[in-house]
């Protein structure tokens, strides 16, 4: 499993992962262990965007330790991102159909720190 240790407010990257659970959806933020829950998997990204947005701008505004800025998700999660990479990487067909359909429903992106960065939120109290 890949932890970034390296994530400061100036830069590092917040990796989502995304997977269905039941009749909702749930959203990870690995690298910041934020977890949100929703219905709709478009749902689940916005919230899980927001919440990652809304850490990292409050990380900066009162200038926190970068540590917070690398506190990993639970083991469960990263073996769900572990299965899931796995899988993104398999080009042989027998060993797909033995993925879960969970993992199968899944989706991980990863975002730069600096994209939650925009000037409107960092201007709130100081423009």
């Amino acid at each position: 499993m890949k932890k970034n240790l390296g994530n400061k407010k100036e830069q590092g990257i917040a990796r989502i992962l995304i997977y269905p659970e039941k009749k909702k959806y749930i959203g990870v933020c690995l690298d910041f262990d934020i977890v949100e829950e929703a219905e709709s998997k478009e749902e689940a990204i916005n919230q899980i965007k927001e919440a990652t947005r809304g850490y990292i701008i409050n990380a900066w505004k009162n200038k926190l330790d970068d540590s917070l800025l690398n506190r990993h998700a639970a083991e469960k999660y990263w073996k769900i991102y572990q299965e899931y990479s796995r899988f993104i990487a398999v080009k042989n067909e027998d060993r797909v159909r033995k993925i879960t359909p969970q993992i199968q429903a899944s989706s991980l992106f990863s975002l730069p720190i600096s994209d939650f960065m925009g000037s409107r939120d960092l201007c709130m109290n100081n423009c």
